[in-house]
């Protein structure tokens, strides 16, 4: 959404998927509100500036069992050891501040930093259109 040289994104996605060597599915849901600020630059293009925040809901729970040596003990001579672990997002929610520099109509380059919370995160791309 957008008006005059200010706008508005809030791209949304989830991901479910189903990994051979864990019993469990993995899921993930990402969110990224953010508010901007598009500039003329003449003949250096466009720049859209923006901040915002990212929520993101990872987990994966992995079970499995480890087999120990036990020579001597009560039942036979190995222990299985049954567990669960489960992983999750120590927090959801960081910032997020980041740019698109359109340079022309087929280059453009995009940096985006995600901080504060419990993650950090850095993301740079070009993309070229043909």
């Amino acid at each position: 959404m957008g008006w005059d040289k200010f706008f508005v994104a809030v791209p949304v996605a989830y991901a479910w998927t189903k990994v051979d060597f864990l019993n469990e599915t993995l899921t993930a849901l990402n969110i990224t509100p953010r508010i901007g600020i598009t500039g003329d630059l003449g003949e250096r293009g466009t720049l859209a500036a923006f901040i915002g925040a990212t929520y993101l809901d990872a987990e994966v729970d992995r079970t499995g069992s480890i087999f120990f040596d036990t020579p001597g003990g009560p039942v036979c001579d190995q222990t299985e050891l049954s567990f669960i672990i489960r992983q999750r997002n120590k927090e959801q929610w960081n910032y997020l501040i980041g740019f698109n520099w359109e340079l022309s109509r087929r280059w453009s380059f995009m940096a985006k930093s995600g901080f504060g919370g419990s993650g950090e995160n850095a993301i740079f791309g070009v993309n070229y259109r043909f």
